[in-house]
């Protein structure tokens, strides 16, 4: 007898909670030691530095619409390498100003919520 059990979910398990992945170039010109990231560790989203605001005159500000991508967004990476400091953020910086490069490249990410229904789990999708 040979039983077959067909699922219905399509589960993957990631170690990665971000859904959408932004990678943006920095200019590194300026003296500011973040280069105008307003960071905050948060402890909701498991103590990841999470982008609150920029600062004026910073190169941050220069991207145009900024505030409408990257907003309470989670830090990632800077130049491919993970972080989970404002420490490892000042010191990759500063070791990018001290190489003369021109930029860095920081990923950020968000982790968007979906609505479940509580008995079921199924996914409940909302539209206009």
């Amino acid at each position: 007898m040979v039983t077959t059990i067909e699922t219905q979910y399509n589960i993957v398990l990631a170690s990665d909670p971000c859904d959408n992945i932004l990678e943006i170039s920095i200019s590194t010109r300026g003296t500011h030691s973040t280069l105008g990231l307003e960071l905050d560790k948060n402890v909701d989203i498991d103590s990841r530095l999470q982008l609150m605001n920029c600062f004026q005159s910073t190169p941050l500000a220069y991207i145009i619409h900024w505030i409408l991508t990257l907003p309470h967004q989670v830090s990632l990476a800077i130049d491919c390498h993970k972080i989970d400091t404002i420490r490892q953020i000042t010191d990759t910086i500063k070791a990018a100003r001290q190489a003369n490069k021109k930029r860095v490249n920081f990923q950020f990410g968000t982790m968007e919520k979906v609505a479940m229904q509580p008995q079921s789990g199924v996914s409940i999708i909302f539209h206009g």
